[in-house]
């Protein structure tokens, strides 16, 4: 599968609403609040992984799924500077 067609498929949109549900229930955990985003971006890109198949041409696509499902800049932000 091409990156372009991971990335434009309904199941990138179930992925993220996925990881997002997901996330909020990780919240109500007793997990610090800092790492929950790292915690959603390694969802977002394990269910891509699982649902499209451990292969070259996934990466990509994992990579972008996982952060738009919660924000490359809110990770940083709460994972890296402690914020």
């Amino acid at each position: 599968m091409e990156i372009t067609e991971i990335l434009v498929s309904g199941t990138a949109t179930l992925i993220v609403s996925a990881v997002i549900v997901l996330t909020q229930v990780i919240k109500t955990l007793s997990i610090p609040e800092r790492f929950v985003p790292a915690i959603g971006f390694i969802l977002g890109a394990l269910l891509t992984f699982v649902i499209f198949g451990f292969n070259v041409s996934v990466i990509i696509p994992a990579i972008l799924i996982g952060g738009a499902s919660l924000g490359i800049y809110d990770l940083g932000k709460k994972t890296i500077l402690g914020k």
